[in-house]
């Protein structure tokens, strides 16, 4: 069995880590605009993110191995377990090994800050990841994918990277969180516009499949539209004209948004992935300066 670097890629999937990295550095740049920073516990913050991430990753492979969704032609990436890469069992122990990993950082952090409400938090956020394409009645399958993503890489790590560091949490920290997730759905209604065919086929009951892909095209519009008015909002709430920049980041996102508008082409929608976790990056970094830094 090939333990090369390359097939540990395929199946942990870290060219996917943005989404968990992205709001974890809005949740940090907000708690030291804040005066409330921590840098030990953010670095905790981003590595329970990540094991949860990465765990989740692994988990969703096992999923959608055990229901047959990757047993036909995919156009997207690789099961590794479909392509005998790495056993079932050997991608159980590695996600049993992120999650754990996540699970002894976060209780550090917790203990370090003395934040015991996140421990639930934390629990189910692992619960979810689990439940994502495993169990009787898998989220993914049952259209609640984009929802999901929404919440537990937007809000729940935004506030709670900030509630680590400063002990409590706001409004604008939710709604940055929100736009964090907003954008990080786009991966995933990407991801299921292009695996349409295939889905419908393994009945895999995602948002396109129940609902139709025209309904996937707005939906990922709408997702844009909100995410960038979401700094507007806040902009009002606080008076902090800097996360304005923030919704600079839909200017870039008008030739992607026009690609999945247009097309069903796997080979570009794979393109469209990748420029949607950069945008993600882009929007955390402006939106992050444009908190930290003071304008008169």
């Amino acid at each position: 069995m090939n333990i090369s670097l390359k097939n540990w890629s395929l199946a942990l999937r870290p060219w996917s880590l943005p989404a968990s990295i992205s709001p974890v550095i809005v949740g940090t740049a907000m708690a030291f605009g804040d005066g409330k920073g921590d840098a030990l516990a953010a670095l905790l913050a981003l590595m329970v993110a990540i094991g949860i991430h990465l765990g989740t990753n692994v988990v969703n492979d096992i999923g959608d191995f055990r229901s047959g969704v990757d047993q036909g032609e995919q156009p997207g990436t690789i099961n590794v377990i479909q392509a005998k890469i790495f056993s079932e069992k050997k991608m159980t122990c590695i996600a049993t090994a992120s999650f754990l990993i996540a699970i002894v950082t976060g209780l550090v952090a917790v203990m370090y800050r003395q934040a015991w409400a996140l421990i639930p938090v934390g629990g189910i956020s692992i619960l979810a990841g689990i439940f994502y394409t495993s169990g009787p009645r898998p989220a993914a399958y049952l259209g609640l994918g984009e929802a999901l993503v929404i919440v537990f890489f937007g809000p729940v790590t935004v506030a709670g990277t900030y509630f680590i560091q400063a002990l409590t949490f706001s409004t604008p920290v939710i709604l940055a969180g929100l736009a964090c997730g907003l954008i990080c759905s786009g991966i995933l209604i990407i991801n299921n516009y292009r695996d349409y065919d295939n889905d419908l086929r393994c009945n895999k009951r995602t948002l396109p499949v129940r609902l139709g892909r025209n309904f996937a095209r707005w939906e990922y519009l709408t997702m844009w539209v909100i995410a960038c008015l979401i700094p507007v909002i806040i902009f009002l709430v606080t008076g902090k004209p800097g996360v304005l920049l923030g919704s600079l980041t839909g200017l870039a996102a008008i030739p992607l948004i026009q690609t999945v508008l247009r097309t069903t082409k796997a080979a570009a929608l794979n393109q469209a992935l990748a420029s949607n976790g950069k945008l993600l990056v882009l929007f955390s970094i402006l939106f992050s300066f444009g908190w930290l830094i003071r304008l008169p």
